[in-house]
């Protein structure tokens, strides 16, 4: 939040730079009315746009919450809760991730499907770090993990996106002390 603010004050102040600029530059031209009406749309347009960074998390709703892990082969029948939401898209590389709180047959229907499928690999068998151990991050197949540790069971999906474009990674897991799933998505 923090970056978000200073992100915000940086734009304002070169937005004020730039202003002076212009608003002197058309000033001397003769185009007074215009800067003035310019400045004003400038403005307008940069305080909705920043509103709207602000209160993107809080926008977040149930849907796109269920049609994000609809993407990912997983969905939610029953009623669930978003208990946190934070997106950081400014000054790093996007980064998506929420917390809910589901219901107890959802969390165990979803625990049987990353147990049932045949890549499953539970607390014995060594687990690749999608991020890290894949040689060919940029091109080449989508690679996809089921595991289980001592404190969730999990789905990661590692697309690569071709050369210049950086890879997706997708990651949901299930906590086994509550009925919680945590959902993260990085560029």
């Amino acid at each position: 939040m923090i970056n978000l603010i200073l992100f915000l004050l940086a734009c304002l102040a070169l937005l004020l730079l730039l202003f002076r600029f212009f608003f002197g530059l058309l000033s001397h031209l003769g185009f007074s009315k215009l800067a003035k009406y310019s400045w004003k749309l400038i403005f307008f347009t940069w305080f909705l746009l920043m509103g709207y960074s602000l209160f993107y998390d809080e926008l977040f709703s149930k849907r796109q919450a269920n049609y994000l892990l609809q993407l990912q082969g997983m969905e939610l029948h029953d009623n669930f809760y978003i208990r946190h939401n934070e997106t950081l898209p400014l000054l790093s590389p996007y980064e998506h991730q929420f917390y809910l709180a589901i219901s107890p047959k959802d969390w165990q229907r979803l625990v049987q499907s990353i147990q049932s499928h045949p890549g499953f690999k539970d607390i014995k068998t060594p687990k690749l770090n999608l991020q890290v151990d894949y040689d060919d991050r940029y091109e080449g197949h989508p690679l996809f993990q089921y595991a289980e540790t001592s404190h969730v069971f999990s789905f990661e999906a590692f697309h690569p996106n071709g050369q210049r474009q950086l890879p997706t990674y997708h990651k949901i897991a299930l906590s086994k002390k509550k009925y919680r799933l945590h959902y993260q998505k990085k560029h």
